[in-house]
Parts: structure tokens; sequence; C-alpha cells
């Protein structure tokens, strides 16, 4: 598996934009919590993290783990400190901002996209969508939110096989923002 990094922010998985919450997994999991209280979610235990300091101030912040079951589950927050010009003016020009990050994806991973839609995790805007990647073989199920302080995004990468996992579910499920 190649793993690409999008910086700009992820979209979201439609498939997997549902409310339930996954049975609990045999692995255990982190709770983790973001400055400010302004994320949380949860990771399995094990993720990597790395802070990387912007020029203008700002910070990316990057959770990242592959499971043995070569599952890839990514968070990252890209705070806006320094760069709040770059927010958008208008809802319009929100929505192709969204649209636009899932156009970066798609060159990142190309394949087919499988489903996609627009959402919202606590008033905070966002994009969620599925690619069929490396000709059916994976999956990126993708989610972005587009806040006020911040832009966060989830992925899961998986074989095609695990497109159904419930630790992808959980993971999706998981994340709460204060945005």
């Amino acid at each position: 598996m190649q793993r690409r990094v999008f910086m700009a922010g992820v979209a979201g998985s439609a498939l997997l934009a549902g409310t339930g919450i996954a049975q609990a997994q045999a692995a255990a999991w982190d709770d983790i919590a973001g400055p400010n209280g302004l994320y949380q979610l949860q990771l399995p235990k094990g993720f990597r993290y790395v802070a990387i300091p912007r020029q203008d101030g700002g910070t990316v912040r990057m959770y990242t783990l592959t499971t043995a079951d070569k599952i890839t589950f990514d968070f990252t927050f890209a705070d806006f400190v320094g760069n709040e010009a770059h927010l958008p003016a208008s809802p319009a020009e929100l929505a192709a901002r969204l649209v636009g990050i899932q156009a970066g994806m798609e060159k990142s991973w190309p394949g087919e996209v499988l489903e996609q839609a627009p959402i919202e995790l606590g008033g905070t805007p966002g994009r969620r969508f599925l690619l069929s990647v490396e000709q059916g073989r994976a999956v990126v199920a993708a989610r972005v939110y587009f806040g006020t302080k911040a832009i966060y995004s989830q992925t899961a990468y998986a074989p095609a096989a695990a497109r159904q996992d419930p630790a992808i579910a959980q993971f999706m499920d998981s994340l709460r923002l204060a945005d």
C-alpha cells in the first residue's frame, strides 16, 4: 500500500456516515483531545502523532496508525492561526472549497467515486466520500470539516474486503468538534 497525504484536508465517506455506534473491538482504543478542546476522537492504541509548526504560527497535527489488518487510520487538524484570511466568505465559497478538497483527494488516490455528499458535525459543515482505488482492491473513506478555527480531516484506507469493518465506523463516528 502506498500512503498519500493530502494536507489541505480530506473529505468523508458516505458509506460510513451512519450514526450507529460500532461494537467494542478487541483492540484497545485511545481517547484523544485536541488543543482547547476543539476536537475529540478515538484511535486504536499505538498511533503515531506528529505536530508540524507552520511559518505563519499555525500548526498541523497528524495522527496515524496502520493495523495488522492493513487498515490505515489518519486524522489531521490544521488550524487557521495566521491564515484567517483564507476562511470562505460565503456558504457557496465554503461548498466549493470542500468540493476542491475532494478533487485533491481524487488526484492523490485515483479511482472511482462510489459515494459523496455534504455533511455537518455539530454545526461544522463538511463533506464525505468513498473512493474505490487500486483497481478496486482498496477503498478510501474520508470526511473533512471546514470549521472557523481549523480544517479537520479523517481518512480510513482499507482493503476492499474490509470496507465494512466496524473499526472504521468507530473511528469515523467518534469525532466530536467544538469549533
